[in-house]
């Protein structure tokens, strides 16, 4: 991405999805606890994981459905968008994830617009809202 509209484009694209958005934050999550840049997981970990934060329960309480889709939409759709972009490594063989530099980046972003989202009033400046 080079700061054209089309970056911008790509860019609202990859985080539309609140899955690959979770996926990143969960990525990022492993990068701090792991106090290292580099970081390879499993992906059965993380479509568990992802899961378990979509349905609002605890990991070991994901049911087999709700991990089989997920970590199958991961393998097939997320992972692979996010990896065209430099954003993970995919290795498909052995099922696991890497993040990489652009991990940690993308990561912040995602976090610094949901603070800006959260403290601004979003009513005011929606069509039909109170902005005049």
């Amino acid at each position: 991405m080079t700061g054209t509209s089309d970056d911008l484009g790509d860019f609202v694209r990859l985080l539309r999805s609140e899955r690959r958005r979770i996926l990143i934050d969960l990525l990022h999550d492993y990068q701090l606890e792991c106090c290292d840049d580099v970081v390879t997981t499993q992906l059965r970990d993380l479509g568990r994981q992802v899961a378990a934060i979509e349905d609002d329960v605890g990991s070991v309480d994901v049911d087999q459905a709700s991990r089989r889709s997920t970590k199958n939409s991961l393998h097939q759709t997320h992972i692979p968008l996010l990896e065209e972009y430099g954003i993970v490594e995919y290795d498909g063989r052995s099922k696991e994830v890497t993040t990489t530099e652009r991990t940690w980046a993308f990561a912040e972003l995602i976090q610094t617009f949901e603070v800006g989202i959260e403290t601004s009033n979003l009513d005011e400046i929606r069509p039909g809202g109170t902005d005049d």
